[in-house]
């Protein structure tokens, strides 16, 4: 007698499902029933990582679309003799916002619940929150930094603004003495303004 594994034939082991067998029956509901909720639970399990990236894919790309359209409008707001000109605008534009607004932008756009998303989602996520944070840091840093910089500057133009009424001063009594030294008038004159102190 041949082997029946062994001779191509895939029928099934016992004829016992022809009879009515209601333990086999049952095995065979039980393995449909299991198999589709399995396959069906990876379904959806795929169709949501597919959702979750597609959702960020999209955010990302509208505020990409968003600086386009933000670039255009800058660039066609210019005058003629700027557009000329290839080196006009910086390599890089830097936009200045509170840290109100930055929390703001986060809360608004940032993921919450992490727990239905995929494992690479979810280090995605965790990531750009460290990131989030050290970039809040580095922004306060800046800010403050930028106040230091306009105080200074405005201690700068006031330097600037009483240097040059000095000069302007030098310049009167030069003027003055050079009138004087010219007409042959040697001594001090009374005419001559007192010198600034």
């Amino acid at each position: 007698m041949v082997d029946p594994t062994k001779a191509g034939r895939y029928d099934p082991v016992s004829d016992s499902f022809d009879k009515g067998s209601v333990g086999f029956s049952f095995m065979m509901a039980v393995f449909y029933f299991f198999t589709a909720i399995l396959l069906l639970n990876v379904l959806i399990a795929i169709m949501n990582d597919a959702f979750n990236e597609s959702a960020t894919e999209g955010n990302i790309a509208h505020w990409k679309l968003l600086s386009e359209v933000i670039a255009e409008v800058e660039t066609h707001a210019m005058l003629e003799q700027s557009l000329k000109k290839a080196d006009y605008y910086p390599k890089q534009i830097f936009y200045r916002a509170s840290e109100e607004e930055a929390l703001e932008f986060h809360s608004e756009y940032s993921i919450t619940d992490i727990s239905n998303l995929s494992a690479e989602n979810r280090f995605m996520v965790e990531t750009s929150k460290e990131d989030a944070t050290s970039i809040r840091e580095s922004q306060r840093t800046i800010n403050d930094g930028i106040v230091g910089l306009e105080n200074d500057i405005g201690v700068a133009m006031d330097f600037k603004y009483n240097m040059v009424h000095d000069i302007t001063e030098l310049r009167k009594m030069v003027e003055a003495l050079a009138d004087h030294l010219h007409k042959g008038e040697m001594g001090p004159s009374r005419d001559l303004p007192p010198p600034s102190e």
